[in-house]
């Protein structure tokens, strides 16, 4: 990621708390600490191909790091802190070996332009915006000088605040945007309108609870669009059907309500409508049976009081998992003949060890195939969806696999069947989204916890490393 002389400001500080919190909690001794962040300061210094006023001439390996120029360090932790490098012109690469900091507190790389820049990825820290967390409106509008930017990934850092309007100011190319697991809230502005490039943003597990902007409708690249487990309340707008690119829409565990909109039926490439955990009443469109490419259709859990159309043919279905009973009273049952062994329409809650249906190849849902260098990309994709099935649990262990045997018997636990079906499904399910050279390095694990903690370890450290 290259940066030109005076740079974008990324005033973004991590907490305080926990930043101390994680300098307590390792077992290095303080001096190898030191020695830690001070072999990642040496490294990042390399990086720099130009400093017009030797700022960095004290960073040398005979120097106390603590003396390096604007860097920081806390005495008692010792840790560095805080780097700050503003206005100082330089030029160079923002080498990831910065994330080795694990003490840092403050970082600053102030400036005026990064025109260069591709992708910021920033993802997986504990960071805040200005005014103690509550103010996105500094970041964003700063990153308008960065008129090559095409990914910015903030995902699970904590950051609060507003969704700000500046949004709309991120570059004709900016094509990706990950907010999922923030602290976001307020409406999603029509300022977005103006991303003309954008595919796929992901705002999943935010507090966003005003509207969606009309606005939304000129994304007309849009391929994906991820807004669940919000604060939403309104009525979903019709304007989301003029997005024809649109593949996956999941605006489920919110509180929409009012009818599910008769232009959704005109998204012809929508596969994959997650409309489940809502306030949703009236009918399901007869205009769905548009939607030819229809895989999966969740819209469990709302109020629902119809039947399903019966001018949602039987290729639809024949191609789709219909998902649309529990909290919806008088959902009808599509006839007999209508149903194949890949659609499924339930009519009262799961069991918590009923199989969910995972079917589908995953490379219909997740567009990017995982290697070693898109990791972060890849569970942006996948999380939104694990989630939205509640399969969380199978994948982080916190569903724990039951007792092979009944207590006192030889006999099979019907529980523990359950829990191995399932658990093989997500498995096959996840290993479909590898890359080969990546699935050769879980090749051995027999079980889905045990993949996605390998995975999670291996290439969380290969990003590290780079």
């Amino acid at each position: 990621m290259p940066f030109v002389e005076t740079i974008v400001s990324l005033l973004f500080k991590n907490l305080v708390s926990a930043s101390s919190n994680a300098v307590i909690g390792h077992h290095h001794s303080p001096h190898h600490s030191l020695i830690t962040d001070k072999a990642a300061l040496l490294e990042f210094k390399k990086t720099i191909v130009y400093d017009p006023y030797s700022m960095l001439a004290t960073w040398k390996e005979a120097t106390d790091v603590c003396n390096f120029t604007s860097v920081s360090c806390n005495t008692q932790h010792h840790r560095v802190t805080d780097l700050i490098l503003q206005d100082y012109a330089l030029a160079g690469r923002l080498s990831p070996i910065v994330s080795n900091l694990t003490g840092l507190c403050n970082l600053v790389l102030f400036a005026q332009k990064l025109p260069n820049i591709l992708y910021l990825h920033l993802s997986n820290n504990d960071m805040v915006s200005h005014d103690d967390n509550t103010n996105l409106d500094p970041f964003f509008a700063a990153l308008t000088n960065c008129t090559s930017l095409e990914e910015l990934e903030l995902a699970g850092v904590g950051l609060g605040g507003m969704f700000p309007s500046s949004i709309g100011g991120l570059g004709v190319n900016f094509t990706n945007l990950l907010l999922q697991e923030n602290r976001i809230f307020g409406s999603i502005p029509p300022d977005i309108g103006n991303l003309s490039k954008f595919v796929v943003p992901n705002f999943t597990s935010n507090l966003l609870n005003g509207t969606i902007s009309v606005k939304i409708s000129q994304l007309s690249n849009l391929e994906q669009l991820f807004v669940s487990h919000n604060l939403f309340t309104s009525a979903i707008p019709a304007e989301l059907g003029q997005m024809t690119h649109l593949g996956l829409l999941d605006l489920s565990h919110n509180s929409f309500s009012g009818d599910i909109p008769s232009s959704i039926g005109d998204l012809v490439r929508l596969n994959y409508p997650f409309l489940s955990n809502n306030l949703l009443s009236g009918t399901i469109p007869p205009k769905l049976e548009h939607c030819i490419e229809l895989y999966k259709l969740d819209l469990s859990y709302n109020r629902l009081t119809c039947s399903i159309p019966p001018q949602i043919s039987a290729e639809v279905v024949r191609r789709s998992q219909v998902s649309s009973s529990n909290r919806n009273s008088s959902v009808g049952l599509l006839s007999q003949q209508h149903l194949s062994s890949r659609a499924s329409v339930k009519q009262t809650p799961p069991p918590a060890t009923a199989l969910v249906n995972m079917s589908s190849p995953m490379t219909t849902i997740v567009n990017i195939k995982l290697d070693r260098t898109n990791y972060t990309l890849w569970l942006a994709q996948i999380l939104p969806i694990l989630k939205s099935h509640d399969l969380m649990g199978y994948v982080d262990g916190s569903v724990v696999c039951p007792s092979k045997h009944l207590a006192g018997s030889t006999t099979v636990n019907p529980a523990y069947i359950s829990w191995m079906q399932q658990d093989q499904m997500i498995l096959s399910w996840n290993n479909g989204s590898l890359t080969s050279s990546v699935l050769a390095t879980v090749a051995s694990k027999r079980s889905a916890p045990a993949t996605w903690e390998a995975l999670e370890q291996s290439l969380r450290d290969a990003l590290v490393r780079r």
